[in-house]
């Protein structure tokens, strides 16, 4: 009964892991950049003067400009598997980003005002 309680943690642990671990670092940081860039698309229309400025300086934070992201975004599509696994990834952040927004009740004071 013990080993297979331990069997099952190490289970778990492996598998909390397996999102973060499919992608290598220069993709964990390509997925943070494209991750910005959905959220700044909620706040600010893409059509909006301040829209670009924002996406440059937030992208810089990140250590990307326009032109690696989309660089780099081009060479991980030439590879179907990598960019199958990293918009998996993208995908699973945005539901996690989406539920947590479900289980917090909206704060009533800001909604008014």
């Amino acid at each position: 009964m013990k080993k297979l309680v331990l069997l099952v943690c190490c289970l778990l642990c492996v598998c909390s892991q397996s999102d973060q671990s499919a992608l290598n670092k220069k993709e964990l940081g390509l997925a943070a950049a494209y991750l910005t860039i959905i959220r700044l698309q909620e706040e600010i229309a893409p059509g909006n003067p301040v829209y670009q400025d924002s996406l440059d300086a937030r992208l810089a934070r990140i250590g990307f400009d326009k032109e690696q992201f989309e660089t780099s975004v081009q060479s991980l599509q030439a590879n179907p598997e990598r960019w199958e696994t990293f918009y998996e990834y993208i995908l699973g952040k945005i539901e996690q980003k989406e539920k947590s927004a479900e289980g917090n009740p909206p704060d009533i004071e800001n909604f008014t005002r």
